[in-house]
């Protein structure tokens, strides 16, 4: 990256390192003056070697890490850089000192009398052995000091789950007044209060790929729900979008029902519908749908619509032979074959009639 956001030779939009927390304009500009001279970095260590360390500092280094500056470097990931321990400091603190020592030897050698290498060779740091950090870690990080997810974002592993179970986004609650809508989110914000009869309720924010969404849960429903809305919580809740109380026009959405996200493929999945053009089918066709039911067992269904458009005709199968999972694999594959669409039906499920929420099925608190 350069110091704004900038398009490469391939294309793609790389972020600018003068917004990253704690990179600075004076450290920047000596890292990419040095790159364009010398040519790409090689590694932590060489990077070290080469960059003006008055300018690019240990928290300049902490920061590129932590934003992914550093992720293209071989056989080393973002852990390695920012692990540390009561005994042992961490690999930026070992890098830093490393190339100060580099650049003090080379200077040295520069001024000495009769010039040339000194020929002491100073031992680069291993690299730490640790596990990378998981994917919800490091985005968390990232986001950090970025202010939002750059390589991915934390909702990609439920794909699945918002696709074929939400009604709604985040952002788009409002179209659907007084109705029953499905959301899920990560919640990023959690504030609980009292109310003036000594009763505890729950202010939260859920966060989707479209936006933001402030929630209100009371009384003997907030009590229920309250471990389930720590911030960090991946959830799906069921609510309804209402007239704010004494607030004609102002609409709101009330949650009713709140679940772990990574519950309800399990809870809601009935079928798995498939749809294929019938000039598609072939044997090549069936062997893989046959393979994959058999790799991916479980208690949903198995339906096949397969539909002729010159002659207008639509058949609809459902095997009786298999009963298959929705997993990711299942979910993926069927993706990657062309001609095929395919989604999850699940039990429909509305608020009861008094609106209060039917925890003993849906929440399991």
């Amino acid at each position: 990256s350069t110091m704004n956001f900038d398009v490469n030779k391939a294309g793609q939009i790389r972020f600018g390192l003068g917004a990253i927390k704690g990179s600075g304009e004076a450290a920047v500009e000596a890292i990419v003056e040095e790159r364009d001279e010398n040519g790409p970095f090689e590694d932590i260590f060489d990077f070290a070697e080469r960059v003006n360390l008055r300018a690019v500092n240990k928290k300049t280094f902490e920061a590129l890490a932590m934003a992914g500056a550093f992720d293209s470097f071989a056989n080393s990931h973002r852990r390695q850089y920012l692990q540390q321990d009561e005994n042992q400091p961490s690999l930026i603190e070992l890098a830093v000192r490393y190339g100060n020592n580099h650049q003090n030897e080379k200077n040295a050698s520069q001024h000495s009398l009769f010039g040339g290498d000194s020929g002491i060779a100073i031992p680069r740091p291993k690299l730490p052995a640790c596990e990378p950090y998981s994917e919800i870690e490091k985005l968390k990080i990232e986001k950090d000091v970025v202010g939002f997810y750059i390589s991915g974002h934390p909702l990609d592993q439920f794909r699945v789950e918002i696709d074929n179970f939400c009604t709604s986004t985040v952002d788009k609650t409002e179209e659907y007044k007084n109705q029953v809508i499905r959301l899920a989110g990560i919640v990023v914000k959690n504030n609980e209060r009292i109310t003036k009869k000594g009763q505890p309720f729950g202010l939260f924010t859920i966060e989707d790929f479209n936006g933001s969404l402030d929630m209100a849960m009371f009384g003997e429903d907030y009590m229920k729900n309250r471990h389930l809305v720590a911030v960090g919580s991946f959830i799906y809740v069921i609510g309804r979008v209402e007239e704010r109380y004494n607030q004609p026009g102002v609409w709101e959405f009330r949650p009713k029902v709140i679940q772990l996200l990574s519950e309800i493929r399990e809870e809601l999945s009935k079928e798995v519908a498939l749809t294929v053009e019938a000039s598609r089918v072939d044997d090549i066709l069936i062997d893989q749908l046959d393979s994959l039911a058999i790799a991916n067992p479980g208690k949903c269904k198995m339906s096949v619509k397969i539909y002729d458009v010159e002659e207008k005709i639509t058949v609809e199968l459902l095997s009786k032979k298999y009963l298959i999972s929705p997993t990711n694999a299942l979910m993926s594959e069927l993706t990657d074959i062309e001609g095929i669409q395919h989604n999850i039906i699940s039990d429909k499920v509305e608020l009861p009639k008094d609106n209060r929420p039917d925890y003993k099925r849906f929440a399991k608190t």
